[in-house]
Protein backbone atom coordinates (compact mmCIF):
# COMPACT_ATOMS: atom_id res chain seq x y z
CA UNK A 1 0.00 0.00 0.00
CA UNK A 2 2.65 2.57 0.75
CA UNK A 3 4.50 1.77 -2.79
CA UNK A 4 1.13 2.36 -4.34
CA UNK A 5 0.54 5.38 -2.80
CA UNK A 6 4.20 6.65 -3.18
CA UNK A 7 3.82 6.02 -7.13
CA UNK A 8 1.36 8.11 -8.99
CA UNK A 9 2.77 11.76 -8.80
CA UNK A 10 6.60 10.91 -8.59
CA UNK A 11 5.94 7.89 -11.05
CA UNK A 12 4.32 9.41 -13.49
CA UNK A 13 6.79 12.26 -13.44
CA UNK A 14 9.44 10.53 -13.87
CA UNK A 15 7.96 7.79 -16.73
CA UNK A 16 6.66 10.74 -18.57
CA UNK A 17 10.18 12.66 -18.95
CA UNK A 18 12.27 9.78 -19.38
CA UNK A 19 10.01 7.73 -21.51
CA UNK A 20 7.24 10.34 -23.45
CA UNK A 21 9.01 13.42 -23.64
CA UNK A 22 12.81 12.63 -24.03
CA UNK A 23 11.87 9.53 -25.29
CA UNK A 24 15.32 7.71 -23.74
CA UNK A 25 16.46 4.41 -24.95
CA UNK A 26 18.96 2.01 -25.30
CA UNK A 27 22.55 3.55 -25.75
CA UNK A 28 21.90 6.59 -24.65
CA UNK A 29 23.98 8.84 -21.96
CA UNK A 30 21.40 10.59 -19.38
CA UNK A 31 22.10 12.88 -17.17
CA UNK A 32 19.91 12.72 -13.83
CA UNK A 33 19.92 15.70 -11.62
CA UNK A 34 18.62 15.43 -8.26
CA UNK A 35 18.66 11.38 -8.78
CA UNK A 36 18.47 11.01 -5.23
CA UNK A 37 14.64 13.19 -4.37
CA UNK A 38 11.05 11.57 -5.07
CA UNK A 39 11.48 11.41 -8.97
CA UNK A 40 15.10 11.18 -9.25
CA UNK A 41 15.34 7.79 -7.73
CA UNK A 42 12.60 6.34 -10.28
CA UNK A 43 13.50 8.40 -13.60
CA UNK A 44 17.15 6.60 -12.93
CA UNK A 45 15.74 3.35 -12.90
CA UNK A 46 13.51 3.75 -15.94
CA UNK A 47 16.21 5.14 -17.86
CA UNK A 48 18.45 2.06 -17.06
CA UNK A 49 15.66 -0.06 -17.38
CA UNK A 50 15.04 1.09 -21.22
CA UNK A 51 19.18 0.34 -21.66
CA UNK A 52 20.55 4.01 -21.19
CA UNK A 53 24.05 4.75 -18.96
CA UNK A 54 23.45 6.80 -16.50
CA UNK A 55 24.90 10.05 -14.44
CA UNK A 56 23.37 11.18 -11.56
CA UNK A 57 23.89 13.72 -9.41
CA UNK A 58 23.41 13.52 -5.43
CA UNK A 59 25.19 14.07 -2.14
CA UNK A 60 28.13 11.19 -1.67
CA UNK A 61 26.50 9.55 1.01
CA UNK A 62 23.57 9.05 -1.63
CA UNK A 63 25.95 7.04 -4.23
CA UNK A 64 25.87 3.58 -2.81
CA UNK A 65 22.00 3.46 -2.89
CA UNK A 66 21.76 5.73 -6.35
CA UNK A 67 24.44 2.67 -7.53
CA UNK A 68 22.14 -0.29 -6.54
CA UNK A 69 19.37 1.38 -8.29
CA UNK A 70 21.45 1.35 -11.53
CA UNK A 71 23.51 4.60 -12.00
CA UNK A 72 26.73 3.84 -13.70
CA UNK A 73 28.21 7.48 -12.62
CA UNK A 74 27.77 9.55 -9.75
CA UNK A 75 29.10 13.07 -9.27
CA UNK A 76 28.86 14.95 -5.80
CA UNK A 77 27.41 18.24 -6.86
CA UNK A 78 28.76 19.13 -3.54
CA UNK A 79 32.73 18.69 -4.37
CA UNK A 80 32.22 18.60 -8.52
CA UNK A 81 31.40 20.98 -11.41
CA UNK A 82 29.07 18.11 -13.07
CA UNK A 83 30.16 20.04 -16.14
CA UNK A 84 33.44 18.88 -15.75
CA UNK A 85 32.78 15.23 -15.68
CA UNK A 86 29.81 14.10 -17.57
CA UNK A 87 30.00 15.39 -21.45
CA UNK A 88 28.46 14.68 -24.78
CA UNK A 89 25.69 13.49 -23.44
CA UNK A 90 22.33 12.62 -25.38
CA UNK A 91 19.80 13.67 -22.46
CA UNK A 92 19.94 15.75 -19.18
CA UNK A 93 16.95 15.76 -16.88
CA UNK A 94 17.20 18.48 -14.22
CA UNK A 95 14.60 17.69 -11.70
CA UNK A 96 16.56 20.82 -9.46
CA UNK A 97 14.41 23.59 -10.86
CA UNK A 98 16.90 26.28 -10.22
CA UNK A 99 17.80 27.43 -13.39
CA UNK A 100 21.56 27.53 -13.06
CA UNK A 101 21.54 23.61 -13.20
CA UNK A 102 19.49 23.63 -16.41
CA UNK A 103 21.69 26.71 -18.05
CA UNK A 104 24.83 24.58 -17.02
CA UNK A 105 23.41 21.40 -18.20
CA UNK A 106 23.86 22.91 -21.77
CA UNK A 107 27.43 22.18 -21.52
CA UNK A 108 27.11 17.99 -21.07
CA UNK A 109 25.09 17.83 -24.07
CA UNK A 110 26.17 16.72 -28.04
CA UNK A 111 24.69 18.88 -30.24
CA UNK A 112 20.84 17.68 -31.41
CA UNK A 113 20.97 16.40 -27.48
CA UNK A 114 18.03 17.06 -24.97
CA UNK A 115 17.24 18.75 -21.90
CA UNK A 116 13.96 18.20 -20.11
CA UNK A 117 13.70 20.27 -17.03
CA UNK A 118 11.40 21.25 -13.81
CA UNK A 119 10.29 24.87 -14.13
CA UNK A 120 10.87 27.78 -13.56
CA UNK A 121 13.62 27.93 -16.34
CA UNK A 122 15.44 26.95 -18.85
CA UNK A 123 18.26 28.36 -20.62
CA UNK A 124 17.32 31.02 -23.22
CA UNK A 125 16.39 30.30 -26.89
CA UNK A 126 20.00 31.98 -27.89
CA UNK A 127 22.19 29.29 -25.30
CA UNK A 128 19.90 26.42 -26.41
CA UNK A 129 20.50 27.41 -30.29
CA UNK A 130 23.88 28.51 -30.04
CA UNK A 131 24.51 24.47 -28.41
CA UNK A 132 22.05 22.79 -30.81
CA UNK A 133 20.17 21.11 -28.32
CA UNK A 134 16.28 21.31 -27.28
CA UNK A 135 14.58 21.90 -24.24
CA UNK A 136 11.45 21.50 -22.32
CA UNK A 137 9.65 21.65 -19.43
CA UNK A 138 8.31 18.69 -17.38
CA UNK A 139 4.87 18.25 -16.47
CA UNK A 140 3.17 15.81 -15.33
CA UNK A 141 -0.47 14.82 -16.49
CA UNK A 142 -2.77 11.67 -15.59
CA UNK A 143 -2.22 8.86 -17.89
CA UNK A 144 -3.20 5.43 -17.15
CA UNK A 145 -1.64 3.76 -19.49
CA UNK A 146 1.97 4.51 -17.60
CA UNK A 147 0.71 3.73 -14.50
CA UNK A 148 -0.26 0.41 -16.19
CA UNK A 149 3.37 0.61 -17.10
CA UNK A 150 4.60 1.50 -14.03
CA UNK A 151 2.83 -0.96 -11.61
CA UNK A 152 4.35 -3.78 -14.11
CA UNK A 153 8.04 -2.62 -13.46
CA UNK A 154 7.33 -2.81 -9.48
CA UNK A 155 5.66 -6.02 -9.99
CA UNK A 156 8.20 -7.35 -12.11
CA UNK A 157 10.99 -5.88 -9.48
CA UNK A 158 12.32 -3.65 -12.28
CA UNK A 159 11.13 -0.78 -10.26
CA UNK A 160 11.64 0.19 -6.46
CA UNK A 161 10.08 2.81 -4.65
CA UNK A 162 12.69 3.87 -1.78
CA UNK A 163 10.36 6.03 1.20
CA UNK A 164 13.27 8.27 2.67
CA UNK A 165 10.42 9.37 5.67
CA UNK A 166 7.31 8.33 6.69
CA UNK A 167 4.82 9.65 8.96
CA UNK A 168 1.09 9.94 9.97
CA UNK A 169 -1.03 12.06 8.40
CA UNK A 170 -1.30 14.41 11.55
CA UNK A 171 2.31 15.10 10.94
CA UNK A 172 2.20 16.48 7.59
CA UNK A 173 3.81 19.65 8.32
CA UNK A 174 6.71 17.82 9.66
CA UNK A 175 6.81 16.02 6.30
CA UNK A 176 6.97 19.41 4.79
CA UNK A 177 9.62 20.35 7.05
CA UNK A 178 11.85 17.62 6.33
CA UNK A 179 11.12 18.34 2.31
CA UNK A 180 12.56 21.80 3.18
CA UNK A 181 15.62 21.26 4.89
CA UNK A 182 17.20 18.94 2.36
CA UNK A 183 16.60 16.36 0.37
CA UNK A 184 15.99 13.04 1.54
CA UNK A 185 16.53 9.99 -0.54
CA UNK A 186 13.39 8.39 -2.18
CA UNK A 187 9.41 9.41 -1.11
CA UNK A 188 8.16 11.47 1.56
CA UNK A 189 4.81 9.64 2.70
CA UNK A 190 2.30 10.08 4.49
CA UNK A 191 0.18 7.34 6.16
CA UNK A 192 -3.59 7.59 6.61
CA UNK A 193 -5.19 4.46 9.64
CA UNK A 194 -8.35 3.65 8.45
CA UNK A 195 -11.16 2.44 10.44
CA UNK A 196 -11.62 -1.47 10.89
Amino acid sequence: MIDAGAIPLAGLTAWQTVVDTLHVGAGDRVLNHAASGGVGHLAVQIAKARGAEVWATASEHNHDKLRDLGADHLIDYRTERFEDVAANLDVVLDLVGDGDTAARSVACLRRGGRLAAIPPMLPTPDVLSNAGVTAVFVLVEPDYASLESLAEMLADGILQVVIGEQRPLVDMAELHEIGQRGRPFGELVATVDLPE
